[in-house]
């Protein structure tokens, strides 16, 4: 059988035809332009609003969708600065969901936030991981009105002061073990007793205290029997200038005041309202994000897993560590035994944090539970990742 030649009307007489793809010179698909209809591209705000909350669209990619197409009705635009712009709005809105009880200076407006050099970073970033510098320097645009602070000089600085708020990272305030988003701020009444926009900076180095020939105090160094406990209620942390300042250059004249400038500002341990050490906060910071991301051999920190499905007799077998200490205050931690040792710090976020935040001895490791201690999971993370079992460090 065949089809007869001018027996049947021709597909193509009398009918128009749009090109979708292919070699319109060789071989291309058409669709009949009857096949079309003409629809609006208009959105109702409200529906693209809950669809970017929900996840339904992603921002990354709606971006890139923008970049690659053109909108008529933008023709007056500069689109690449409108999208900046956009991602940055979507950026700000991310960080200040944490911050409901800020206040924002409304002359922001009358710059173009796309011009920030905040806003290069989020654009790179796509918006899929917001940086601590980023979070910081948005804020102390939004918060004045116009300063416009570059990532390098952020590097160092875990909170601003501006009026009568304080700025912190988030991670200065919680457990370590679950830390927030690595952009996260919390919002706290109160300042440094500056005016202006004070950048604080967190000292290098940990300072911990000498032992005293005029204080005695007994440091047992008891068997560690199993028990998870806080015995470091008495453990408290507090926030000091320490006198060095060094006023901002930031590109804007006409002020009679520093209107930026970096504060030296140090934490420290206190027990029972006696010094015990200086902290690097800003080590803990990097350390928890190194050890939780893609580079854990950077940090001495290690974290075991909050749950597994090791028996009861497996969680706490500790024949690996024949002997093994309780530390159970600061004169303890000290002067540590030359054995393992653990922390018992339960449940108390302020000792943990004050902890994981001093800088340890070279090669030195501090393995950190939760609520309690899988010696299965030490043995495993130990083995995995070639750790002695000799004078290794617990805190839980």
């Amino acid at each position: 059988m065949g089809w007869q030649r001018g027996h049947l009307k021709h597909g193509y007489e009398g009918a128009s035809y749009k090109f979708a793809f292919g070699d319109s010179t060789s071989a291309a698909v058409y669709q009949p332009y009857h096949s079309f209809r003409s629809y609006s591209y208009d959105l109702p705000l409200a529906f693209v609003t809950e669809a970017l909350e929900t996840g339904r669209l992603e921002p990354p990619r709606l971006f890139s969708h923008f970049e690659d197409c053109t909108i008529p009705v933008l023709a007056a635009v500069k689109i690449p600065e409108y999208f900046r712009s956009l991602i940055a709005l979507s950026t700000a809105r991310e960080i200040y969901d944490d911050l409901s009880q800020a206040d924002v200076d409304i002359s922001v407006v009358s710059r173009p936030i796309a011009r920030a050099r905040w806003v290069s970073t989020s654009l790179s970033l796509h918006m899929s991981h917001i940086t601590r510098n980023v979070s910081l320097a948005c804020v102390s645009m939004f918060d004045t009105g116009y300063l416009d602070l570059a990532m390098e000089d952020l590097e160092d600085v875990l909170a601003i002061s501006s009026g009568n708020a304080i700025y912190a990272s988030e991670i200065l305030l919680c457990e370590p073990t679950y830390p927030p988003k690595e952009h996260a701020l919390r919002h706290l009444i109160g300042n440094v007793g500056k005016p202006g926009l004070a950048l604080l900076l967190s000292p290098r180095d940990t300072i911990l205290r000498e032992p005293d020939f005029k204080t005695w105090q007994l440091v047992n160094h008891d068997k560690f029997e199993g028990a998870f406990e806080d015995s470091f209620a008495s453990t408290s942390l507090h926030l000091s200038l320490v006198g060095y300042e060094q006023a901002f250059n930031v590109q804007h004249h006409g002020g009679r005041d520093k209107e930026a400038f970096y504060l030296e500002a140090v934490i420290s341990a206190h027990e029972k309202g006696a010094w015990v050490a200086d902290l690097n906060f800003l080590d803990l910071f990097r350390n928890v994000y190194q050890a939780k991301g893609s580079l854990p051999l950077r940090s001495p920190l290690r974290f075991l897993p909050p749950t597994c499905k090791h028996e009861p007799v497996e969680e706490s077998d500790t024949t690996a560590f024949p002997l093994l200490s309780s530390i159970d205050n600061w004169y303890e931690y000290l002067d540590r035994p030359s054995n393992a040792a653990i922390i018992r710090a339960r449940g108390n976020w302020i000792a943990r944090s004050a902890f994981a935040a001093i800088r340890l001895p070279e090669q030195e490791k501090l393995i950190i539970g939760s609520e309690r201690i899988c010696w299965a999971c030490v043995k495993e993370l130990m083995t995995s990742q070639g750790l002695l079992t000799g004078r290794q460090l617990f805190l839980c």
